[in-house]
């Protein structure tokens, strides 16, 4: 695990939208707290299940977002790249990732311990409260995304 080159990942962070409206001074700790890591294609980031204790940001290529069905056939529910959050349910009870993550490609990753982002909101409940509002919206849009796949499979 590479340390993040603080103008790439702040860069990163900045750009992408569960930070928006996040201060300077609070991307820039967010950032030093933060680790830089890469994988190849078909690597796993972290399993359906696993204890969920960091959020990522794609830096550069794509990962998909995997649920198992009962009939043990794999579908991809989410498809992330650039400036784009995935791992949002490390913000959230029980804790537990709700899928697998999967890299499509070789890929770089800002990983960002939720430690980090829960210090913060602590900190600023008015930044914590727009920061769960976005795991909200997440969920939400998760739901939605998995049920159109879960439809389209069992067809």
């Amino acid at each position: 695990m590479a340390e993040l080159e603080a103008g790439l990942a702040g860069d990163v962070l900045s750009r992408c939208e569960f930070f928006r409206d996040f201060g300077g001074d609070v991307l820039a700790e967010i950032t030093s707290r933060s680790s830089e890591r890469f994988y190849d294609p078909g690597e796993v980031v972290f399993g359906d299940g696993e204890e969920a204790r960091s959020l990522y940001v794609v830096e550069t290529g794509r990962v998909g977002l995997m649920v198992e069905l009962p009939n043990g056939h794999e579908i991809k529910v989410f498809d992330r790249g650039p400036t784009e959050p995935f791992g949002w349910t490390s913000l959230s009870e029980p804790g537990r990732y709700v899928a697998t993550a999967r890299c499509l490609c070789e890929t770089a990753l800002v990983e960002v311990p939720a430690a980090v982002l829960d210090e913060i909101a602590e900190r600023d409940p008015r930044l914590g409260l727009r920061l769960m509002r976005r795991v909200a919206a997440a969920g939400v849009a998760w739901i939605a995304d998995l049920r159109m796949q879960l439809t389209a499979a069992l067809d």
